[in-house]
């Protein structure tokens, strides 16, 4: 059985910040050579500090030990997100519990952005996860996480 999660969240939440009047890259997307110059990339490091402020807090509806690395140099306006949250929790909860009847084999992430499930949550020894993204976006994903020396869940 394969799973596959929607993640892609961040082209919407890019589009609210616009309309908000909030400033971010230049409105770009498809060939940057930098992920702060392609929104929806660029989108994706927002989604990660709101990941990063709830797992700092006492009592966090999720840990997530590799947001703030994830963020890269968007730091935010340190206030949480009870929409990024919840989703969080609800999506991570569904994962793992999918996985855990031991007949998903490959667990796929489109519009994975700066996700960490693939990094931080267990699969099955059999089990095979794939993160599809912009090229940009997976690039800057792997230099993160290289930094730091974690390596994915057979992926």
């Amino acid at each position: 059985m394969v799973l596959v999660v929607l993640l892609g969240i961040a082209a919407v939440a890019a589009v609210w910040r616009l309309r908000r009047g909030k400033t971010g890259p230049e409105v770009k997307t498809g060939s940057a050579a930098n992920i702060n110059e392609d929104l929806v990339a660029y989108s994706s490091q927002i989604i990660c500090i709101r990941r990063a402020v709830e797992s700092a807090q006492e009592n966090p509806l999720f840990i997530d030990p590799l947001a703030a690395i994830l963020a890269g140099d968007y730091k935010g306006d340190g206030k949480r997100s009870p929409r990024i949250s919840i989703r969080t929790k609800y999506f991570d909860d569904f994962m793992e519990s999918a996985v855990s009847t031991g007949t998903v084999k490959q667990i796929v992430l489109p519009a994975a952005g700066m996700d960490s499930r693939a990094y931080r949550l267990l699969v099955p020894e059999d089990a095979t996860t794939y993160e599809i993204d912009q090229k940009i976006v997976v690039e800057t994903k792997e230099k993160l996480i290289a930094e730091v020396g974690r390596t994915r869940w057979r992926c």
